[in-house]
Parts: structure tokens; C-alpha cells; sequence
């Protein structure tokens, strides 16, 4: 089972790719890119109409999944690393990746 980077865009795809091979090499889960939204994944989306600066990014974090949005890549990488620099660090905790039946959980 994978989780999965849904990136609708030719610059998401690209941010898309670049964590998922991060990510299978950090902790051996595959994340693929998938064509739809789906539950238990993460979102890249980018909207050059949305009034945030250049490099800012909404970042929603739910039981369904994952969602960055931008204006620009540049928001959408910020928005995802931080994303991952947060789990990462969470109360000075390591976290762990676990396969479930949707995919893949961080705890």
C-alpha cells in the first residue's frame, strides 16, 4: 500500500517527486503521484489568484489528508517541508511511518 502526493500541476508534480524520493529514502514508504485527491494524502495545489505574498502557503492539516496550497511553487515547497519539519519535530519527538489499510500514518 502507498500514500500518495496529489499535484496537479507540472511545478507540483515536480515538489511532488522531489519529497516523495526524500521520503522513500528516509524511511523506505512509497508516496506516488496520484491523479485525484485522495483520503489519507497530500495535496499540492497551486492558485496564482490566491492573496497570500509570493512564498506563503495554507497548510491544512485534517483526518482526510493533506493540504498546501499557494500561490506560486515556491509557497507550495515551503508548505510541505514545513509540513514535514513539523512531524519530524513534533514536542522534540522522533515520529514513525506505519502501512495501514488507507495507506500510510504518521504517529
Amino acid at each position: 500500500s502507498s500514500s500518495s502526493f496529489y499535484a496537479p500541476t507540472p511545478e507540483a508534480k515536480t515538489i511532488a517527486e522531489f519529497f516523495a524520493a526524500k521520503l522513500k529514502n528516509s524511511t523506505g514508504f512509497n508516496f506516488a503521484i496520484a491523479d485525484a485527491e485522495k483520503d489519507g494524502g497530500i495535496s499540492l495545489l497551486i492558485d496564482p489568484a490566491m492573496e497570500i505574498n509570493e512564498e506563503g502557503y495554507r497548510l491544512d492539516v485534517t483526518p482526510q489528508g493533506v493540504k498546501i496550497q499557494a500561490k506560486t511553487p515556491q509557497g507550495v515547497f515551503y508548505g510541505i517541508a514545513k509540513f514535514f519539519a513539523i512531524a519530524a519535530c513534533r514536542s522534540g519527538e522522533s515520529f514513525k511511518w506505519s502501512k495501514t489499510s488507507n495507506g500510510v500514518h504518521l504517529a
